[in-house]
This record gives structure tokens, C-alpha cells and sequence, in this order.
């Protein structure tokens, strides 16, 4: 084999790995330099099995509750404890509180943080779309634009049921209002 076919099967492989270099640059390069800022805002949540003996709001930037009002025939064996969490985004780990700290605490009840930030169900799965597909309804994420950090959240008992989270609000300090 002469020099002249030499670089002709040198420059017939180094093209197609050229190639496939430059596709998964052209994919992967910006995702990770447009990753943007981690989140900066905790956030409280309530953990319960099934029927709430109270109806949870965010009044004036505190934690508010009220009573529900249940028929008389409602088996009221089915009613769990209420269990609050904040979750440490620098951390993605929750902790467990009682109400009475819940309530003392600034929160802002907006759906995206003050940083742009909002909590989406778990990814969707799709096998042979647009026939079957599913959504994952047990896990969450944390997103913003191509950030997305997936929450390990705790709640309670049973963590197996999506119904068992509920967003109360963003932790926000006196001075961001």
C-alpha cells in the first residue's frame, strides 16, 4: 500500500468520526453552557394520604387553614394527618415541620419562584406515540428553561401516590416581599 492510499483510508475514517463528533457537539454543547443558575428559593409543600380534615391557603404571605365541612355519611376514618415539608433546593432534601412553624413562615403562593423557577410533574414516557403514552405522576421536577433537577420529596406514610403533594408556596424573605 502506497503513501497516496494511505491518506485516502485515513481521511475515509477520520470523516465519518468527524462527523458524528460534530452532531453530539452541536446536541449536547449548549444544553450544558445554557444550564443557567441553580434555584435559589426553598419551597413548602403538605404531604397527606387522602381526605384533608383542612383546606390549606396562602393569605398576606402566611400560611392559612380552614376547616372543611364534611357530610355526615363521610367515613371519617379515612382522614391522615397533614404532614408539612420545606425542601432545601441547595440540598434536595426535605424537612418535616408542624403547622404552627408552617404558619409563621413568609411565603409567596405564585407558581414560578421569584427566580423563574416552577415544579412540573416526572417526564413522559411515549411507547409507539401517539397510541399509548404516560406521564410519570410521581415524580417532580424542578425547571426553568433547560434546567431541570429532578426533587427527592418525602411524603409521609405512603410515597407512592401523586395526590400526596400539594405546593404551598415559595419561601421568600421579608425584604423580597
Amino acid at each position: 500500500m502506497d503513501k497516496k492510499e494511505r491518506v485516502l483510508l485515513i481521511t475515509g475514517l477520520l470523516i465519518p468520526i468527524g462527523m458524528i463528533m460534530f452532531i453530539v457537539s452541536v446536541i449536547y454543547i449548549p444544553g450544558l453552557m445554557m444550564r443557567g443558575e441553580p434555584p435559589k428559593y426553598d419551597f413548602l409543600y403538605v404531604s397527606n394520604q387522602a381526605a384533608s380534615e383542612y383546606q390549606y391557603s396562602v393569605l398576606g404571605g402566611k400560611l392559612t387553614r380552614k376547616q372543611v365541612e364534611r357530610a355526615q355519611t363521610y367515613n371519617q376514618s379515612i382522614i391522615y394527618e397533614d404532614r408539612f415539608y420545606i425542601h432545601s433546593v441547595s440540598s434536595n432534601k426535605s424537612q418535616e415541620l408542624s403547622y404552627e412553624e408552617a404558619s409563621r413562615l413568609r411565603i409567596s403562593s405564585s407558581s414560578k419562584s421569584p427566580d423563574g423557577f416552577t415544579i412540573v410533574y416526572g417526564r413522559r414516557g411515549e411507547v409507539l406515540f401517539p397510541f399509548f403514552s404516560s406521564r410519570d405522576y410521581s415524580s417532580r421536577y424542578i425547571k426553568k428553561n433547560s434546567y431541570t433537577q429532578k426533587l427527592d420529596l418525602e411524603f409521609g406514610m405512603d410515597q407512592r401516590y401523586y395526590y400526596n403533594f400539594r405546593f404551598l408556596g415559595w419561601l421568600v424573605s421579608d425584604g423580597n416581599g
